[in-house]
């Protein structure tokens, strides 16, 4: 019989997860401004102080968002989770016109020929990039206005950051038979148990206030329920 032994001890370290990276696809959504189809993210661009304003290229060899000189383009987690990487996957016509990008919070780096990148690191839920004036990564050079012309979107985030550590005592945990049961939260609260590594490696919704964990080998976890966490070890 498997059983399991709740920690009672304060939690009040911040239990570190995996980070996960989002990739989202430009031709996917045929805009500039969109929520990403999981509901993790919202993207926004205004023309702000350019002259034309961001859009969608929908043509075989690009197919992708363009941001104009001056504009803004705002990035923002709807999950609490904090951001803590974003690259641009420049497109081939991109490739011309790559400029400089400016960012509320965090620093960016763009790099011309050969590689052309264009990424952000920082940590925070929402940043906006305004796109530099001339075109001083591209090969067109500063003859040309800047753009910042991307296929792909992808987005580093911090798992851990959305939790708050509370005392385990505040999580009513026990097991019998292969089955976790917990008290005070309804049925189809999602129970997430991750391993020391930050792997996940049970995620499920309550029924009738339990969940099977007889897949879990013996040793140490994390319970996440919500924003309260948990050690449990499972013996």
């Amino acid at each position: 019989m498997k059983k399991i032994l709740l920690l009672l001890f304060c939690l009040y370290g911040v239990f570190v997860l995996n980070a996960t990276e989002y990739t989202y696809v430009m031709s996917d959504y045929g805009k500039p401004a969109f929520t990403t189809s999981d509901g993790n993210f919202q993207t926004l661009g205004k023309k702000a102080d350019g002259v034309t304003g961001p859009s969608y290229n929908g043509g075989e060899k690009s197919l992708d968002v363009r941001l104009y000189a001056k504009n803004t383009y705002t990035i923002t987690s709807l999950k609490g989770v904090k951001i803590t990487r974003i690259d641009f996957v420049i497109s081939r016509t991109g490739k011309y016109n790559l400029t400089s990008l400016e960012s509320t919070v965090g620093l960016c780096k763009v790099v011309g020929a050969p590689d052309f990148t264009a990424s952000w690191t920082g940590e925070t839920t929402e940043v906006t990039f305004t796109i530099g004036e001339k075109a001083i990564y591209g090969y067109d050079g500063e003859t040309a206005a800047g753009q910042l012309d991307f296929t792909q979107l992808k987005i580093t985030t911090d798992d851990a950051s959305a939790i708050k550590t509370v005392k385990s005592s505040a999580l009513n945990l026990f097991a019998n038979n292969g089955v976790l049961t917990v008290t005070g939260f309804e049925d189809g609260t999602m129970i997430d148990i991750f391993d020391l590594t930050g792997s996940r490696r049970l995620s499920a919704p309550l029924n009738n206030g339990q969940i099977a964990i007889e897949q879990l080998n013996r040793g140490l976890y994390v319970v996440k329920i919500g924003n309260k966490v948990a050690k449990i070890m499972v013996n």
